[in-house]
């Protein structure tokens, strides 16, 4: 069966709450999702269900969900508005962290979700949602930032509320995150377009070898004005300027 083929959240729940091959669901109760796609195109994606969250088959409904609704109501959204769900569908033994093949065996399931729904931005809670999307960021670092993905798709990376529910100084920076996600949501903030976009990435290194060669004294500027493209070359000019200037 073709993902396009799936017309409801709820056809694709059943479908492959069937057809999976994560050994997780060999222990778990039951795998847990959600039905409703979000009015406001704001999708939250998590690690994995915890033990409330297996019993009662909803994302998100013990300390950390509590926690994720009061960040929510915080900058005026109600947890109805948003859609919420996890890498993995079923809760690992014990709450440990997902396995590669784990997340492996749902991330088509995970990608049927988000086809249907066409977010309008991703919200990845951890390092495990994260490194789904942007495999080589680290959360310490990009939390409370917004990145372009080569989907188009903005990812606005946050903490994940679980590890905030004890810690006081993690709590106030997810507040903070939260807000700037609200700047975001306003358009006060636009993601950092060169670290996903391929074609910038690959422009921004190629410039840096140029700076680097600038620096070693193989290029001088009267070079880098004369090498046949003006509008390119004025453009790597200016850069390393830039550059220089930090």
């Amino acid at each position: 069966m073709k993902i396009s083929d799936f017309k409801t959240l709820k056809e694709i729940h059943e479908y492959f709450a069937v057809h999976n091959s994560c050994k997780l669901k060999k222990s778990a109760t039951q795998p847990v999702y959600e039905i409703e796609p979000p009015k406001s195109g704001i999708v939250f994606i998590g690690e994995a269900p915890g033990l409330n969250e297996d019993k009662q088959g909803k994302p998100f409904v013990g300390s950390a969900g509590k926690l994720l609704d009061e960040l929510l109501k915080s900058i005026g959204f109600s947890r109805e508005q948003v859609y919420v769900t996890n890498v993995v569908k079923y809760r690992p033994p014990d709450n440990r962290e997902p396995l590669p093949e784990e997340k492996d065996a749902c991330r088509v399931w995970v990608n049927a979700e988000l086809l249907l729904i066409k977010p309008k931005v991703i919200i990845p809670l951890g390092k495990h949602a994260l490194e789904r999307f942007i495999p080589d960021l680290k959360i310490s670092l990009a939390h409370g930032q917004a990145y372009m993905h080569s989907s188009g798709i903005p990812i606005f990376a946050m903490y994940h509320p679980a590890v905030a529910l004890y810690n006081p100084i993690l709590k106030d920076t997810l507040a903070k995150d939260f807000l700037t996600l609200k700047d975001f949501l306003d358009g006060r903030i636009t993601p950092e377009v060169a670290l996903y976009n391929p074609i910038l990435k690959d422009t921004l290194a190629k410039d840096f070898l140029t700076l680097k060669d600038f620096l070693d004294g193989k290029i001088t500027p009267e070079v880098i004005e004369t090498t046949g493209n003006p509008i390119e070359d004025v453009n790597k000019l200016s850069a390393i300027e830039d550059i220089l200037k930090l």
